[in-house]
């Protein structure tokens, strides 16, 4: 009735309104995801902050080498959080939302 094939309307109507509410959750799993990478040593691999105990057992400076842990969580995750925050600025002001 719209004059668009059902091909033109999932890419032009659905997928749009789709993205714009599954993207910031998405986003939101996949930086859970990193930072509850513990579940990742008990399937046998060693994360990040396993690692940061085994080094603070040798170095005698524990909060530098915490510091650095935490440091590499904020570089995995803060440029995913804003790729998130660009993407939804994106997509709402395509569809005339006005950001507050």
């Amino acid at each position: 009735a719209s004059g668009l094939s059902r091909w033109q309307r999932m890419r032009q109507v659905v997928l749009p309104q789709a993205m714009r509410i599954v993207l910031p959750p998405l986003v939101g799993q996949y930086v859970l995801l990193i930072k509850d990478s513990s579940v990742v040593s008990a399937i046998g691999l060693t994360d990040l902050t396993r690692v940061g105990w085994l080094v603070v057992q040798r170095v005698p400076n524990g909060l530098l080498v915490f510091f650095l842990v935490g440091l590499g969580y904020f570089i995995v995750c803060y440029p995913l959080i804003m790729l998130a925050r660009r993407l939804e600025q994106r997509m709402g002001a395509a569809h005339g939302e006005v950001q507050i």
